[in-house]
Protein backbone atom coordinates (compact mmCIF):
# COMPACT_ATOMS: atom_id res chain seq x y z
CA UNK A 1 0.00 0.00 0.00
CA UNK A 2 1.40 3.44 -0.97
CA UNK A 3 1.58 6.17 1.82
CA UNK A 4 -1.69 7.94 0.53
CA UNK A 5 -3.68 4.65 1.28
CA UNK A 6 -1.99 4.27 4.39
CA UNK A 7 -3.37 7.35 5.48
CA UNK A 8 -7.07 7.10 4.32
CA UNK A 9 -7.10 3.08 6.07
CA UNK A 10 -6.01 5.91 9.36
CA UNK A 11 -8.78 8.03 8.50
CA UNK A 12 -11.27 5.52 8.03
CA UNK A 13 -10.32 3.92 11.33
CA UNK A 14 -10.97 7.51 13.37
CA UNK A 15 -14.34 7.67 11.77
CA UNK A 16 -15.15 4.44 13.14
CA UNK A 17 -14.27 5.26 16.52
CA UNK A 18 -15.69 8.78 16.36
CA UNK A 19 -19.11 7.09 15.65
CA UNK A 20 -18.96 3.77 17.76
CA UNK A 21 -17.02 4.97 20.71
CA UNK A 22 -17.58 8.76 20.88
CA UNK A 23 -15.97 9.63 24.16
CA UNK A 24 -12.09 8.42 23.12
CA UNK A 25 -13.17 9.41 19.26
CA UNK A 26 -13.47 12.62 20.29
CA UNK A 27 -10.21 12.59 21.95
CA UNK A 28 -8.32 11.23 19.30
CA UNK A 29 -9.08 14.08 17.14
CA UNK A 30 -6.61 15.57 19.01
CA UNK A 31 -3.96 13.87 17.47
CA UNK A 32 -2.29 14.23 14.04
CA UNK A 33 -1.24 11.09 11.86
CA UNK A 34 1.97 10.54 10.33
CA UNK A 35 4.05 7.67 8.51
CA UNK A 36 7.26 6.43 10.19
CA UNK A 37 10.12 3.63 10.57
CA UNK A 38 8.75 2.70 14.05
CA UNK A 39 8.15 -0.83 14.58
CA UNK A 40 4.36 -0.84 15.68
CA UNK A 41 2.51 2.91 16.98
CA UNK A 42 3.70 5.27 19.32
CA UNK A 43 2.36 8.67 20.38
CA UNK A 44 3.75 11.35 22.11
CA UNK A 45 0.80 13.19 23.09
CA UNK A 46 0.41 15.80 20.16
CA UNK A 47 0.51 12.97 17.24
CA UNK A 48 0.71 8.99 16.33
CA UNK A 49 3.56 7.42 14.20
CA UNK A 50 2.17 4.83 12.20
CA UNK A 51 4.84 1.97 11.28
CA UNK A 52 4.45 1.97 7.59
CA UNK A 53 4.88 -2.33 7.39
CA UNK A 54 2.90 -2.70 10.54
CA UNK A 55 -0.24 -0.56 9.38
CA UNK A 56 -0.22 -2.52 6.19
CA UNK A 57 -0.57 -5.74 7.96
CA UNK A 58 -3.35 -4.35 10.46
CA UNK A 59 -6.81 -5.24 9.17
CA UNK A 60 -9.28 -2.76 9.71
CA UNK A 61 -10.64 -3.73 13.00
CA UNK A 62 -6.75 -4.06 14.50
CA UNK A 63 -6.14 -0.63 13.07
CA UNK A 64 -9.22 0.75 14.99
CA UNK A 65 -7.82 -1.36 18.39
CA UNK A 66 -4.47 0.69 18.09
CA UNK A 67 -5.52 4.15 17.44
CA UNK A 68 -7.69 3.72 20.16
CA UNK A 69 -4.89 1.87 22.10
CA UNK A 70 -2.81 5.55 21.40
CA UNK A 71 -5.65 7.48 22.32
CA UNK A 72 -5.76 5.90 25.34
CA UNK A 73 -1.77 6.30 26.26
CA UNK A 74 -2.49 9.80 26.17
CA UNK A 75 -5.79 10.20 27.99
CA UNK A 76 -4.55 7.67 30.98
CA UNK A 77 -2.35 10.38 31.45
CA UNK A 78 0.82 7.46 31.20
CA UNK A 79 3.50 9.75 30.33
CA UNK A 80 3.77 11.30 33.90
CA UNK A 81 2.01 8.29 35.65
CA UNK A 82 4.23 5.61 34.06
CA UNK A 83 8.02 5.40 33.30
CA UNK A 84 8.60 5.84 29.43
CA UNK A 85 11.79 4.12 29.27
CA UNK A 86 11.79 1.32 31.18
CA UNK A 87 10.04 -1.95 29.82
CA UNK A 88 7.88 -2.90 32.58
CA UNK A 89 6.22 1.06 32.09
CA UNK A 90 5.24 0.39 28.78
CA UNK A 91 3.81 -3.32 29.54
CA UNK A 92 2.10 -2.12 32.16
CA UNK A 93 0.18 0.61 30.35
CA UNK A 94 -0.52 -2.11 27.56
CA UNK A 95 -1.71 -4.62 29.83
CA UNK A 96 -4.09 -2.13 31.70
CA UNK A 97 -5.16 -0.61 27.97
CA UNK A 98 -5.83 -4.07 26.55
CA UNK A 99 -7.78 -5.17 29.09
CA UNK A 100 -10.47 -2.59 29.06
CA UNK A 101 -10.77 -2.77 25.25
CA UNK A 102 -10.62 -6.39 24.70
CA UNK A 103 -13.78 -8.12 23.65
CA UNK A 104 -15.37 -4.59 22.88
CA UNK A 105 -17.47 -5.11 19.22
CA UNK A 106 -16.18 -4.10 16.24
CA UNK A 107 -12.09 -3.58 17.13
CA UNK A 108 -9.92 -6.41 17.80
CA UNK A 109 -6.60 -6.56 19.15
CA UNK A 110 -3.65 -7.38 17.41
CA UNK A 111 -2.38 -11.48 17.89
CA UNK A 112 0.88 -10.45 19.53
CA UNK A 113 -0.77 -7.93 22.03
CA UNK A 114 -0.16 -8.18 25.52
CA UNK A 115 -3.17 -9.04 27.57
CA UNK A 116 -3.54 -11.14 30.61
CA UNK A 117 -6.64 -10.49 32.34
CA UNK A 118 -6.42 -13.37 35.14
CA UNK A 119 -3.19 -11.51 36.75
CA UNK A 120 -4.37 -7.77 35.55
CA UNK A 121 -7.70 -7.48 35.15
CA UNK A 122 -9.35 -4.39 36.51
CA UNK A 123 -5.60 -3.54 38.06
CA UNK A 124 -4.53 0.27 37.55
CA UNK A 125 -1.21 0.49 35.46
CA UNK A 126 0.94 1.34 38.71
CA UNK A 127 -0.24 -1.71 40.63
CA UNK A 128 0.38 -3.47 37.24
CA UNK A 129 3.95 -2.15 36.86
CA UNK A 130 4.73 -2.84 40.50
CA UNK A 131 3.61 -6.32 40.15
CA UNK A 132 6.19 -6.64 36.71
CA UNK A 133 8.85 -5.11 39.03
CA UNK A 134 8.65 -7.80 41.31
CA UNK A 135 8.75 -10.57 38.68
CA UNK A 136 12.36 -12.89 38.93
CA UNK A 137 13.96 -13.91 35.38
CA UNK A 138 16.72 -16.72 35.82
CA UNK A 139 19.75 -15.67 34.81
CA UNK A 140 21.81 -18.09 32.08
CA UNK A 141 23.30 -20.66 35.35
CA UNK A 142 19.51 -21.04 35.85
CA UNK A 143 19.21 -18.52 39.24
CA UNK A 144 16.71 -16.15 39.55
CA UNK A 145 17.27 -12.43 39.78
CA UNK A 146 15.71 -9.38 39.65
CA UNK A 147 14.61 -7.45 36.33
CA UNK A 148 17.63 -5.70 35.03
CA UNK A 149 19.01 -4.55 31.00
CA UNK A 150 15.80 -4.08 28.51
CA UNK A 151 13.28 -4.69 31.57
CA UNK A 152 14.71 -2.13 33.47
CA UNK A 153 15.98 1.30 33.52
CA UNK A 154 17.59 1.72 30.21
CA UNK A 155 18.14 5.34 29.89
CA UNK A 156 17.29 5.40 26.08
CA UNK A 157 13.73 4.56 24.60
CA UNK A 158 12.42 0.61 24.81
CA UNK A 159 11.70 -0.89 21.78
CA UNK A 160 7.37 -1.34 21.91
CA UNK A 161 7.39 -4.35 24.16
CA UNK A 162 3.32 -4.86 23.62
CA UNK A 163 3.32 -5.28 19.46
CA UNK A 164 0.42 -2.72 19.22
CA UNK A 165 1.52 0.73 20.44
CA UNK A 166 3.78 2.77 22.65
CA UNK A 167 3.64 5.87 23.72
CA UNK A 168 7.75 8.01 23.14
CA UNK A 169 8.92 11.10 24.62
CA UNK A 170 6.18 14.03 25.20
CA UNK A 171 6.39 16.33 21.72
CA UNK A 172 9.57 17.99 21.69
CA UNK A 173 8.26 21.63 21.52
CA UNK A 174 6.70 20.73 24.58
CA UNK A 175 9.63 19.27 26.93
CA UNK A 176 10.51 21.61 29.38
CA UNK A 177 14.36 22.10 28.56
CA UNK A 178 17.27 19.80 28.09
CA UNK A 179 17.80 17.57 25.40
CA UNK A 180 14.95 17.60 22.91
CA UNK A 181 14.85 13.91 22.75
CA UNK A 182 15.25 13.09 26.11
CA UNK A 183 18.79 12.19 26.95
CA UNK A 184 19.36 13.92 29.83
CA UNK A 185 15.80 13.44 31.23
CA UNK A 186 16.78 10.19 32.58
CA UNK A 187 14.26 7.41 32.41
CA UNK A 188 10.95 8.48 33.61
CA UNK A 189 11.47 11.68 32.19
CA UNK A 190 8.30 14.18 32.93
CA UNK A 191 5.64 15.34 30.42
CA UNK A 192 5.44 18.81 30.63
CA UNK A 193 2.47 19.87 32.69
CA UNK A 194 0.69 22.04 29.84
CA UNK A 195 0.37 18.87 27.87
CA UNK A 196 -1.05 17.25 31.33
CA UNK A 197 -3.60 20.41 31.74
CA UNK A 198 -4.61 19.87 28.01
CA UNK A 199 -5.68 15.95 27.71
CA UNK A 200 -6.96 16.13 31.50
CA UNK A 201 -9.12 18.93 30.29
CA UNK A 202 -9.53 17.42 27.21
CA UNK A 203 -11.46 14.49 28.96
CA UNK A 204 -13.84 16.57 30.80
CA UNK A 205 -14.84 18.03 27.81
CA UNK A 206 -14.97 14.69 25.79
CA UNK A 207 -17.31 13.58 28.16
CA UNK A 208 -19.50 16.84 27.91
CA UNK A 209 -19.60 16.27 24.29
CA UNK A 210 -20.85 12.73 24.50
CA UNK A 211 -23.54 13.76 26.93
CA UNK A 212 -24.46 16.47 24.60
CA UNK A 213 -24.82 14.83 22.05
CA UNK A 214 -27.14 12.08 23.92
CA UNK A 215 -24.99 9.16 22.56
CA UNK A 216 -25.59 7.38 26.23
CA UNK A 217 -23.64 6.56 29.55
CA UNK A 218 -19.77 6.18 29.62
CA UNK A 219 -18.69 3.04 30.31
CA UNK A 220 -17.01 1.57 33.36
CA UNK A 221 -13.72 2.38 31.82
CA UNK A 222 -14.14 5.60 30.77
CA UNK A 223 -16.29 6.54 34.03
CA UNK A 224 -12.76 5.46 36.04
CA UNK A 225 -10.91 7.79 33.63
CA UNK A 226 -13.18 10.68 34.63
CA UNK A 227 -13.18 10.07 37.81
CA UNK A 228 -9.19 9.90 38.31
CA UNK A 229 -8.91 13.64 36.42
CA UNK A 230 -11.91 15.51 38.29
CA UNK A 231 -10.18 14.64 41.48
CA UNK A 232 -7.16 16.19 40.38
CA UNK A 233 -7.29 20.08 41.65
CA UNK A 234 -6.72 23.35 39.31
CA UNK A 235 -6.91 26.86 39.52
CA UNK A 236 -10.64 27.57 38.73
CA UNK A 237 -9.40 31.31 37.96
CA UNK A 238 -6.81 30.20 35.39
CA UNK A 239 -9.98 27.68 34.04
CA UNK A 240 -11.89 30.67 33.21
CA UNK A 241 -9.30 32.38 32.05
CA UNK A 242 -8.37 30.09 29.40
CA UNK A 243 -12.54 29.66 28.42
CA UNK A 244 -12.59 33.28 27.56
CA UNK A 245 -9.59 33.18 25.79
CA UNK A 246 -10.69 30.19 23.49
CA UNK A 247 -14.23 31.99 23.38
CA UNK A 248 -13.12 35.56 21.87
CA UNK A 249 -10.27 33.68 19.97
CA UNK A 250 -13.12 33.50 17.11
CA UNK A 251 -13.41 36.07 14.58
CA UNK A 252 -16.17 36.69 12.23
CA UNK A 253 -14.75 35.09 8.75
CA UNK A 254 -14.34 38.35 5.85
CA UNK A 255 -15.10 36.41 2.63
CA UNK A 256 -14.32 39.91 0.90
CA UNK A 257 -10.35 39.20 1.09
CA UNK A 258 -8.09 36.54 0.97
CA UNK A 259 -6.26 36.01 3.74
CA UNK A 260 -2.36 36.75 3.77
CA UNK A 261 -1.30 32.88 3.65
CA UNK A 262 -3.26 32.65 0.80
CA UNK A 263 -3.19 35.85 -1.38
CA UNK A 264 -1.86 34.21 -4.37
CA UNK A 265 -4.42 31.14 -4.62
CA UNK A 266 -7.16 31.20 -7.36
CA UNK A 267 -10.18 31.60 -4.93
CA UNK A 268 -10.83 33.72 -2.06
CA UNK A 269 -9.87 32.06 1.58
CA UNK A 270 -11.55 33.50 4.44
CA UNK A 271 -9.24 35.55 6.71
CA UNK A 272 -10.62 36.58 10.13
CA UNK A 273 -11.64 39.94 11.13
CA UNK A 274 -9.29 41.96 13.50
CA UNK A 275 -11.68 44.00 16.57
CA UNK A 276 -14.38 41.77 15.89
CA UNK A 277 -15.13 40.08 19.49
CA UNK A 278 -18.40 38.62 20.34
CA UNK A 279 -19.17 39.99 24.13
CA UNK A 280 -18.60 37.49 27.10
CA UNK A 281 -21.47 37.31 29.53
CA UNK A 282 -21.22 36.39 32.97
CA UNK A 283 -23.82 35.37 34.82
CA UNK A 284 -24.41 35.18 39.12
CA UNK A 285 -26.48 33.16 40.47
CA UNK A 286 -28.00 35.29 43.32
CA UNK A 287 -30.47 32.68 44.55
CA UNK A 288 -28.54 33.22 48.13
CA UNK A 289 -26.43 30.15 47.11
CA UNK A 290 -23.41 32.23 46.49
CA UNK A 291 -21.56 33.56 49.15
CA UNK A 292 -20.11 37.52 49.17
CA UNK A 293 -16.44 36.31 49.16
CA UNK A 294 -17.36 34.20 46.09
CA UNK A 295 -19.16 37.11 44.45
CA UNK A 296 -15.88 39.28 44.82
CA UNK A 297 -13.38 37.09 43.37
CA UNK A 298 -15.90 36.23 40.65
CA UNK A 299 -15.93 40.03 40.28
CA UNK A 300 -11.84 40.15 40.28
CA UNK A 301 -12.11 37.29 38.04
CA UNK A 302 -14.30 39.26 35.37
CA UNK A 303 -12.43 42.64 35.37
CA UNK A 304 -8.93 40.59 34.77
CA UNK A 305 -10.02 38.55 32.11
CA UNK A 306 -11.69 41.21 29.71
CA UNK A 307 -8.62 43.62 30.65
CA UNK A 308 -6.81 40.54 29.09
CA UNK A 309 -8.39 39.42 26.26
CA UNK A 310 -9.42 43.45 25.53
CA UNK A 311 -13.20 42.78 25.15
CA UNK A 312 -16.64 44.21 26.25
CA UNK A 313 -18.94 42.28 28.97
CA UNK A 314 -22.45 41.79 29.84
CA UNK A 315 -23.17 40.86 33.32
CA UNK A 316 -26.07 39.76 34.48
CA UNK A 317 -27.94 38.71 37.81
CA UNK A 318 -30.54 35.83 38.27
CA UNK A 319 -32.01 33.92 40.87
CA UNK A 320 -36.00 32.70 39.36
CA UNK A 321 -35.93 35.95 36.72
CA UNK A 322 -33.64 38.25 35.68
CA UNK A 323 -32.84 40.88 38.69
CA UNK A 324 -30.27 43.24 36.68
CA UNK A 325 -28.54 43.64 33.43
CA UNK A 326 -25.35 45.62 33.24
CA UNK A 327 -22.82 46.64 30.14
CA UNK A 328 -18.96 46.45 31.20
CA UNK A 329 -16.86 48.37 29.45
CA UNK A 330 -12.91 47.60 30.00
CA UNK A 331 -11.61 49.24 32.93
CA UNK A 332 -15.45 50.14 34.59
CA UNK A 333 -15.94 48.61 37.88
CA UNK A 334 -17.62 45.65 38.30
CA UNK A 335 -21.06 46.13 40.80
CA UNK A 336 -19.78 44.88 44.16
CA UNK A 337 -23.57 43.68 44.91
CA UNK A 338 -25.27 41.07 43.10
CA UNK A 339 -29.29 41.75 42.70
CA UNK A 340 -32.08 39.01 44.19
CA UNK A 341 -32.74 36.73 46.47
CA UNK A 342 -35.52 34.35 45.14
CA UNK A 343 -34.89 30.53 44.18
CA UNK A 344 -32.88 29.35 41.04
CA UNK A 345 -33.62 29.13 37.73
CA UNK A 346 -31.24 29.20 34.85
CA UNK A 347 -33.61 29.30 32.12
CA UNK A 348 -34.42 33.17 32.37
CA UNK A 349 -30.51 34.33 32.16
CA UNK A 350 -30.42 32.18 29.17
CA UNK A 351 -33.66 33.54 27.36
CA UNK A 352 -31.97 36.76 27.88
CA UNK A 353 -28.92 36.14 26.14
CA UNK A 354 -30.54 34.10 23.54
CA UNK A 355 -32.65 37.39 22.70
CA UNK A 356 -30.00 39.29 22.16
CA UNK A 357 -28.58 36.92 19.61
CA UNK A 358 -31.83 36.61 18.07
CA UNK A 359 -31.15 40.83 17.93
CA UNK A 360 -27.98 40.44 15.67
CA UNK A 361 -25.50 40.61 19.10
CA UNK A 362 -22.68 38.25 18.58
CA UNK A 363 -21.80 36.18 22.02
CA UNK A 364 -18.61 34.66 22.05
CA UNK A 365 -18.79 32.53 25.64
CA UNK A 366 -21.28 32.29 29.05
CA UNK A 367 -19.43 32.00 32.16
CA UNK A 368 -22.45 30.85 34.64
CA UNK A 369 -21.65 31.58 38.94
CA UNK A 370 -24.00 29.24 40.91
CA UNK A 371 -23.83 25.79 43.11
CA UNK A 372 -25.45 24.41 40.57
CA UNK A 373 -29.29 23.76 41.92
CA UNK A 374 -31.79 24.58 39.40
CA UNK A 375 -33.92 24.29 36.52
CA UNK A 376 -31.60 23.89 33.14
CA UNK A 377 -33.29 24.45 29.45
CA UNK A 378 -33.77 21.25 27.84
CA UNK A 379 -31.26 22.58 24.97
CA UNK A 380 -27.20 23.78 25.21
CA UNK A 381 -27.41 26.86 23.25
CA UNK A 382 -24.91 27.85 20.11
CA UNK A 383 -22.18 29.71 22.32
CA UNK A 384 -19.64 28.18 24.52
CA UNK A 385 -20.84 27.79 28.26
CA UNK A 386 -18.68 27.23 31.37
CA UNK A 387 -20.65 26.33 35.07
CA UNK A 388 -18.25 27.79 37.85
CA UNK A 389 -19.48 25.67 40.44
CA UNK A 390 -19.69 26.72 44.46
CA UNK A 391 -19.66 23.00 44.91
CA UNK A 392 -19.44 19.45 43.56
CA UNK A 393 -22.68 19.27 41.10
CA UNK A 394 -23.54 17.77 37.71
CA UNK A 395 -24.30 19.42 34.44
CA UNK A 396 -26.08 18.76 31.77
CA UNK A 397 -24.17 20.17 28.92
CA UNK A 398 -21.09 22.47 28.85
CA UNK A 399 -17.88 22.70 30.60
CA UNK A 400 -18.12 22.99 34.77
CA UNK A 401 -14.98 23.71 36.66
CA UNK A 402 -15.45 23.70 41.06
CA UNK A 403 -13.75 26.70 42.74
CA UNK A 404 -10.95 24.71 44.64
CA UNK A 405 -11.66 22.09 42.31
CA UNK A 406 -12.25 20.57 38.73
CA UNK A 407 -15.87 18.43 38.35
Amino acid sequence: MNDKSLLLKVDQARWWVLQNLPFYGQLGMRLSDELSDVPTAQTNGRSIKWGREFLTKLTDEETRFVLVHEVKHCAHGHFWRLPIREEAGQKAADYAINGELNGLTGIKMPADALCDLPRFGGKAEEEIYGLLKRVKRPDPDGNEKAPSGPGGDTGVPVPDPGACGSFGDPAPDEQPGGDPAGGAQGASLPAPATLREEWEQAVIQADMAQRSTGRGDLSADEQRLLNRVRAQKVDWRAECADFIKSAVDYRNPDWTRSSRRMATAPVIYPRRKSGKFGLIVFVRDTSGSVDNDTVSAFNSLIADCLGDVGSDGLLIDADSTVCAVYDLIQGDEIPATAQGGGGTDFCPAFERVNQAVADGQQIAGLIYLTDGDGSFPEAPPDYPVLWVLTQENKVPWGRAVVIGGVR
